[in-house]
């Protein structure tokens, strides 16, 4: 039911150029586990996610190394959503055996989620970076 599914490439050299890492080029895979994971654990979001997924890895507003999860990084991006405009994506820093990078998670969040994270300053606008 939760198929895998190889979605777009990710923006490596802006990524790379925002938060000083170097990924090599690849595509963002959404595994069955990860995509349960939306499904079930994050339920409330998981149609306008699994919608958006794709525009948000490969337009991302805002990336951010994530704090709780050392080997992940974060895209950020509004969307068209009254009330609820911004999703993110949780991402693997470590491409996987076939050289893509695996999807963890994916959820809404708040303009109060945005902010906490701009002050945190780990949060980097990458549009036209």
């Amino acid at each position: 039911m939760f198929a895998a599914r190889l979605l777009c490439e990710l923006p490596v050299d802006s990524i790379n150029r925002v938060l000083g890492t170097e990924l090599e080029v690849g595509c963002a895979w959404l595994s069955s586990i990860a995509h349960r994971h939306i499904a079930v654990d994050c339920s409330d979001d998981y149609s306008i996610c699994i919608v958006n997924l794709e525009l948000v890895i490969s337009q991302p507003m805002y990336v951010r190394q994530s704090d709780r999860h050392a080997r992940n990084f974060e895209l950020i991006r509004r969307i068209d959503l009254e009330g609820r405009p911004l999703m993110l994506v949780a991402v693997s820093l470590e491409r996987n055996d076939r050289g893509n990078y695996n999807v963890r998670s994916s959820y809404l969040i708040t303009e109060t989620d945005l902010e906490k994270k701009k002050r945190s300053g780990s949060l980097k606008l990458i549009i036209g970076s």
